[in-house]
């Protein structure tokens, strides 16, 4: 076989094994066993800067739980309908004052996990990616664009 006879069946090859690739990688991650409430709390951030909590310890992680006023049932309801109207976000739990979503990309199908658990006068709030380390700001700005659509919804 020729150089353009390797050439031609390498440009069929690598895109083919590239596709499968994310497929395998994407396609099939599937949620962490650690998600949901562990003692009345949402999980913990891992050390990698994709993921945001309410509930964490830790600065760099931590964001404002969203706030309501009355009983919780009418504030989960309005949190159902925002993530109703979210791009490419799908309702996987919901039990007892506890949501759970999750959000893929739009291009490589990442999957991020949004839990929700009303406690109180609040909502607390975990968002994570299940793959990669950086996530750029997107569970930050997802959470923030959701607190807008909440806080405007509720008035």
């Amino acid at each position: 076989m020729g150089i353009i006879g390797r050439m031609a069946r390498a440009a069929v090859i690598v895109p083919a094994l590239l596709v499968v690739g994310l497929i395998a990688f994407n396609g099939f991650s599937s949620a962490p066993t650690d998600l949901g409430l562990q003692g009345g709390r949402l999980a913990g951030c891992p050390d990698s800067p994709n993921c945001v909590s309410s509930e964490s310890e830790d600065r760099r992680h931590l964001i404002e739980p969203l706030h309501f006023t009355g009983p919780s049932a009418p504030a989960l309801a309005s949190l159902k309908e925002v993530l109703r109207h979210q791009p490419r976000a799908t309702l996987v739990l919901e039990t007892n004052g506890y949501l759970r979503a999750e959000f893929r990309s739009a291009f490589f199908r990442f999957a991020d996990d949004v839990e929700f658990f009303a406690t109180g006068a609040v909502i607390q709030v975990r968002s994570a990616s299940r793959v990669g380390t950086s996530d750029y700001g997107v569970n930050r700005r997802r959470v923030e664009a959701i607190r807008e659509q909440f806080n405007a919804i509720k008035k």
